[in-house]
C-alpha cells in the first residue's frame, strides 16, 4: 500500500513512500488542487465546488470544467512520473466530480495530528505526564499559517483562519495547565513562539509579560512590554488597554514585591490567621530571603535555605517527562507538608527552594527529611530519588 504524508502547515509537502514529490512545488494550481482533496478524504467533491476552489473569479462552465478536467489528468501524471502510482490511483473520478479514496493509501496529515491534538487538549483532561510530549508536538506541528506560500485565496484564507484559532486556544490551554502546575518559566517560550507566528496577538503579548514577571525577570519584562507597546504606536494604533494596564503592574514591580515582604512580615508575627507556607514566584522569593532574617530574630527565631533537588536514584540521566512528574508531586508535598511562616519556590525544572522559620538550625534538615519521606510516599515515578540540602541562609543574595 502507498505511503502519503502531507504537510501543510508552513510550506506544502508531500512525500509518496519516503520521496518527496518535488514537481508539486512549481504549479500553483496543482498544489492548490491536490491539497484540497487530500484535505477532505472519502468526501465526493463535485465539479463546481473545485472550480471555485480553483478559480473563484469565474463562473463554472463548461470550459472552467474542460480545465479542471486537464488539471486533474496533470495532476495524476506528476504523480505517477514521481512513482507515485498508488496515490494517482487513489484520486478517482466521480459522477461529475472526484474523490479521495483514502482506504487505498496509507494517509497522514500534519492538519489530521493537529486537529486532533487541538481537540484532545480541549475535551480531555492533561495531566503532566503526557502533556508536554502533546505540547511539544502541537507547537512542532505549527511550523506556520496553513499553505503561506499560495496565494491567499477564499478557501485556504478560511482553513488558515479556522487552524489559527485552534492554535491560539491550543496554546492557551497549554499556558493555564503551565499555570497550574507552576512551570511558570515555560510560558515565555511558548509565548514567543505563538507571538512569532502572530506577533499581533494582544493575548500571548500580554501573557508574555505576565511571564517574566513570575520568573523574576522583571528587567526583560519591562523591555518586552516597551518593545511591545512601542511597535503598536508606530503602526498608528491604539494601545489596548489590557497591555497598558500589564505596563503600569511592571513599573509598579518592585513596590508591590516590597508589599508582599511586609505581607509575610505581618503574617508571621500574628498568633493566629493563615495557616501553611507561602508560595511565590522566584523575584519574591529573593526579596523576601534579604529581609526575613532580620525579622525573625525579633522573633527568637532563625532561618535556614533549603534545596530539594529531583534525580534519578541510580544517578543516570533523568528523563524530562519523569521529571515534570516528580516536580509535580514534589509540589504537592511541600503545599501539604510545610507549615506556617515558610516560603518556597520553584527554583528549575528538577529544583525548589525553600526558607524555613525554625527554633534551631538542625530542625531545619529534621524538616527537610520529612519532606523526603513524604515525597517517598506520595511520588509516582519509580527510580526517582529526591536529594536536599539545607544551610543558614546566605547574605545577601541566593542566586550568584
Amino acid at each position: 500500500m502507498t505511503v502519503v504524508s502531507l504537510r501543510t502547515l508552513g510550506m506544502c509537502s508531500l512525500c509518496v513512500d519516503g520521496e518527496y514529490v518535488e514537481e508539486l512545488a512549481r504549479s500553483r494550481q496543482l498544489t492548490s488542487l491536490l491539497v484540497y482533496l487530500l484535505v477532505n478524504p472519502g468526501r465526493e467533491l463535485p465539479n463546481k465546488e473545485l472550480v471555485e476552489v480553483l478559480w473563484p473569479e469565474r463562473e463554472p462552465d463548461a470550459k472552467t470544467e474542460h480545465a479542471l478536467k486537464n488539471l486533474m489528468y496533470r495532476a495524476r501524471a506528476m504523480l505517477r512520473r514521481s512513482g507515485a502510482d498508488g496515490l494517482a490511483d487513489a484520486l478517482a473520478s466521480q459522477k461529475g466530480g472526484y474523490c479521495f479514496v483514502e482506504r487505498e493509501v496509507d494517509f497522514s496529515s500534519d492538519i489530521r495530528r493537529f486537529t486532533e491534538l487541538c481537540h484532545h487538549l480541549e475535551r480531555q483532561e492533561v495531566y503532566v505526564e503526557e502533556g508536554y510530549a502533546l505540547f511539544s508536538e502541537l507547537i512542532g506541528l505549527y511550523r506556520g499559517r496553513f499553505l503561506q506560500e499560495l496565494s491567499p485565496v477564499e478557501w485556504i484564507r478560511n482553513y488558515q483562519q479556522k487552524l489559527h484559532d485552534m492554535y491560539l486556544r491550543a496554546c492557551r490551554q497549554i499556558v493555564d495547565y503551565l499555570i497550574r502546575w507552576s512551570y511558570y518559566q515555560e510560558i515565555p517560550t511558548l509565548c514567543s513562539r505563538v507571538l512569532e507566528i502572530d506577533p499581533n496577538s494582544t493575548t500571548f503579548q500580554r501573557l508574555h509579560i505576565w511571564s517574566l514577571l513570575q520568573v523574576g525577570d522583571w528587567k526583560q519584562a519591562r523591555a518586552v512590554s516597551e518593545r511591545t507597546i512601542a511597535k503598536i504606536k508606530s503602526r498608528g494604533l491604539p494601545v489596548p488597554e489590557e497591555l497598558q494596564k500589564m505596563q503600569r503592574q511592571v513599573l509598579s514591580w518592585p513596590k508591590r514585591v516590597e508589599k508582599r515582604v511586609h505581607m509575610l512580615a505581618n503574617m508571621m508575627a500574628e498568633p493566629r490567621g493563615h495557616e501553611g507556607a507561602y508560595q511565590c514566584e522566584y523575584a519574591s522569593f529573593c526579596q523576601i530571603s534579604q529581609v526575613l532574617q532580620r525579622i525573625l530574630q525579633r522573633h527568637q527565631l532563625h532561618c535556614c535555605l533549603g534545596v530539594f533537588t529531583v534525580e534519578r536514584a541510580d544517578g543516570g540521566a533523568l528523563a524530562e517527562h519523569h521529571c515534570r512528574a516528580a516536580m509535580t508531586d514534589l509540589l504537592t508535598v511541600l503545599q501539604l507538608g510545610l507549615r506556617r511562616g515558610d516560603v518556597f519556590c520553584r527554583y528549575s525544572d528538577c529544583q525548589f527552594l525553600v526558607l524555613l522559620t525554625v527554633q534551631l538550625h538542625r530542625h531545619g534538615a529534621q524538616a527537610m527529611r520529612r519532606m523526603v519521606e513524604q515525597f517517598g510516599e506520595l511520588c509516582r515515578v519509580p527510580g526517582i530519588a529526591l536529594d536536599f540540602d539545607v544551610m543558614p541562609l546566605p547574605d545577601p543574595d541566593i542566586r550568584d
